[in-house]
């Protein structure tokens, strides 16, 4: 009986050695892809000396990603409108989705500072970190058709 239990946990031990290359292997392929993302940061607005300019700074940075997102969807957009009809309707009806979802993400994300100074803060930075991964996937529709 003893034989049958060294036999399985030799057979689970190379079972998982061969995962272990496989995962390496996929891992190595994905570190070497130059159209790999760059890690996403929002804007660092912690230096402010005051709740007002800690506001201020994430607002002004989450409207400059807003106009990054407003111009890649608006090149989409004309692109589809020559190419691909259909299409740009679908990319408006998606990014109107889109940014119910974020709003509907952020205020779950941000549920607890409710009512507290740092809440706008902290909604403000969701939804510029979700628009800059917005942003990030449409740059590679945009360069990958």
């Amino acid at each position: 009986m003893e034989g049958l239990k060294c036999i399985k946990f030799t057979r689970l031990i190379i079972v998982v050695l061969i995962l272990s290359v496989i995962l390496v292997s996929c891992d190595s392929g994905i570190s070497e892809n130059p159209k790999q993302p760059q890690l996403l940061e929002i804007n660092d607005c912690s230096q402010s000396k005051t709740q007002s300019v800690m506001n201020d700074c994430r607002e002004k940075s989450y409207k400059k990603v807003q106009l990054t997102l407003s111009s890649i969807v608006k090149k989409l957009s004309e692109s589809y409108n020559v190419n691909e009809p259909k299409l740009e309707h679908v990319l408006n009806v998606s990014q109107q989705q889109w940014n119910e979802f974020i709003n509907a993400e952020c205020e779950f994300s941000s549920y607890y500072s409710r009512g507290g100074v740092g809440y706008n803060g902290y909604f403000l930075g969701c939804l510029e970190l979700k628009t800059l991964k917005r942003i990030q996937y449409l740059e590679n529709v945009l360069k990958n058709p």
